[in-house]
């Protein structure tokens, strides 16, 4: 519900872990509402790699006309590559937030290893990535495709996510 005293939105695209896509239609009504209210938006979008369904694709919200002013993107190695552990992620957006997240940050007593910036830049140049990722796609969806079919066996109701 939006009020006079909302000033962010917080979209998640693909949505854990229900598995929702937003479609452009959907980015666009969004879109449309963040403009009007004059909202920042913080887009999660550490999924974004892992949309299970074919016929779908990731589509950035902060590209999308009047947004880009107005949008911070996070993105995540961990859930791409299998690495959550390593703790990398970014933030993109324009420079007059990500420049006032960057001094708080600092603050942040939580630190990445040297080594394991080094390999996450190295996976994500990579010759092979897209095709890491493809495996990494087929690996999940096999084992949602097993655990829905599981359910759905044993008479329990299953929604079959795209992502």
């Amino acid at each position: 519900r939006l009020t006079a005293d909302t000033k962010v939105l917080v979209l998640c695209n693909p949505i854990n872990p229900i598995g929702k896509v937003f479609n452009h239609k959907e980015l666009q009504r969004l879109a449309d509402i963040a403009i009007k209210h004059d909202l920042t938006v913080i887009c999660d979008e550490v999924y974004e790699h892992l949309i299970l369904n074919p016929e779908l694709h990731h589509e950035k919200l902060a590209n999308l006309p009047g947004m880009w002013e107005r949008t911070i993107t996070i993105g995540s190695i961990g859930k791409a590559f299998n690495v959550t552990g390593w703790k990398l992620g970014w933030i993109i957006g324009p420079e007059r937030i990500t420049t006032n997240m960057s001094l708080f940050q600092q603050f942040i007593p939580f630190c990445v290893a040297t080594p394991l910036q080094d390999a996450a830049a190295r996976i994500i140049r990579h010759p092979a990535r897209e095709e890491i990722l493809e495996e990494q796609r087929a690996t999940l969806k096999a084992k949602k495709d097993f655990l829905i079919a599981s359910l759905r066996d044993v008479g329990l109701p299953a929604l079959d996510p795209d992502g």
